[in-house]
């Protein structure tokens, strides 16, 4: 069997005067500090510069002239039919008045001249009366008729020359129509891009300002977070401070081994009989 033994250790004096007058006071005031927010600018706002420029990014529009060459694009894919043979025909017209009525007027002078040369030579060879006047008459009918034949190819052929004039000529003024409306646009989308391009370099060479601004700003939102957090830092260092001294709150039980009790008692039953002094006695 064993025997308890208890063993009740004091708090140190020292440290029970630092827990009670220093470390708990101090614990309580910083745990009935009431919470301050933070009452200054955190964030710094647009510069002028780049004001100006989100105001031009707000004003962009499509360019007038995307909107124009749009309109010419439009215009040319709507044409009807009936409009295109129009403005073709105008064009064979413009042929044909150029071409064929010199042509013409040019082609009847000659047969004049032809015509009068020929009734010359046949009245020397046929005489102007009877059978010869008769065969005359015909030759001349004949060659009326084929000069007739002739004429009329000849308009024939440039009026087909002038169909063909005015559907080269169309699709010519439709093709460089389109292309310049492509052009225009072009140039338009151009324009916007530089526009856009500047305000972008706008709103950077305003954001280095902008960033020294907040840097600025940042400053006094750090010594407010520095002031928050000193209270626990200097509470921190009193908690270690607190561990520096002896452990003594409370009470610890110890247990002493039977065998340990009875050389304890023979010993002291020795000691007193024999006179031998007890373990761990001084000796005189």
């Amino acid at each position: 069997m064993g025997s308890t033994k208890t063993t009740t250790k004091e708090m140190d004096p020292i440290q029970k005067e630092f827990l009670q007058e220093t470390l708990l006071p101090f614990a309580r005031e910083i745990a009935g500090t009431p919470y301050e927010s933070y009452t200054g600018e955190r964030v710094a706002g647009l510069t002028p510069l780049q004001q100006q420029a989100l105001s031009g990014y707000g004003a962009l529009s499509l360019p007038s002239e995307l909107a124009t060459a749009s309109g010419i694009v439009e215009g040319v894919a709507t044409m009807t039919p009936e409009e295109m043979a129009q403005r073709q025909a105008g064009y064979a017209q413009q042929y044909t008045d150029l071409v064929l009525d010199p042509t013409r007027a040019r082609l009847r002078r000659e047969q004049d001249i032809q015509r009068s040369t020929e009734a010359g030579q046949m009245t020397k060879a046929l005489g102007g009366a009877g059978f010869g006047a008769s065969r005359r008459g015909v030759a001349e009918g004949e060659r009326e008729a084929a000069r007739d034949i002739g004429m009329a190819q000849l308009e024939a052929d440039i009026g087909a020359a002038g169909l063909g004039y005015g559907t080269n000529r169309l699709m010519q003024e439709l093709g460089i129509t389109t292309g310049a409306a492509g052009q225009l646009a072009g140039l338009g989308m151009t324009g916007l891009g530089a526009e856009v391009d500047i305000l972008g370099r706008q709103m950077g060479a305003g954001e280095a300002e902008r960033a020294l601004d907040q840097a600025r700003l940042d400053v006094p939102y750090q010594d407010y977070l520095a002031e928050l957090q000193y209270p626990l830092t200097q509470f921190g260092v009193l908690t270690g401070a607190g561990q520096a001294f002896p452990a003594g709150i409370g009470a610890t039980t110890e247990k002493s081994p039977l065998t340990g009790t009875i050389l304890e008692t023979g010993g002291k039953v020795a000691a007193a009989y024999f006179g031998i002094p007890p373990v761990g006695a001084p000796t005189i």
